[in-house]
């Protein structure tokens, strides 16, 4: 199994987030903006990866999300991300995600704790 790391910024189009998974570390980065027109294409190497090393390792996991805008697909994919990291911590993975926001409001905030709330994983919320 391979590290994965996919780059698509480029200047004046940041639609696509960077994304680094570590297979060494078990860290996992999707930072930048997100908010292309087919997030699941986007994302497919991302849960294939997450499939592939929930099902082959066992090491620890941690989601490092600093997404800054995002779209509706990204929020779908997102969640089922998220279910498969439910799922790793079920069968005894162990799973943290680290949630990064800038925004000034308590919107944002409690945008990521309805949307994590039933998920069962430790979250810490940093804001930045």
């Amino acid at each position: 199994m391979n590290n994965l790391i996919i780059n698509k910024v480029r200047e004046g189009n940041e639609v696509f987030p960077y994304i680094e998974m570590n297979v060494e570390t078990g860290v996992c980065i999707i930072s930048g903006n997100s908010y292309m027109q087919n997030a699941r294409l986007f994302f497919q190497p991302v849960i294939d990866w997450l499939n592939n090393y929930t099902s082959t390792r066992k090491g620890d996991l941690l989601l490092i999300y600093d997404i800054e805008n995002l779209n509706t697909g990204t929020s779908r994919v997102l969640f089922e991300i998220l279910e498969t990291l439910q799922l790793y911590k079920k069968i005894g993975g162990k799973v943290k995600i680290n949630w990064h926001h800038n925004d000034k409001t308590d919107t944002h905030i409690d945008d990521i704790l309805d949307f994590t709330s039933s998920i069962g994983i430790d979250i810490d919320i940093i804001t930045v």
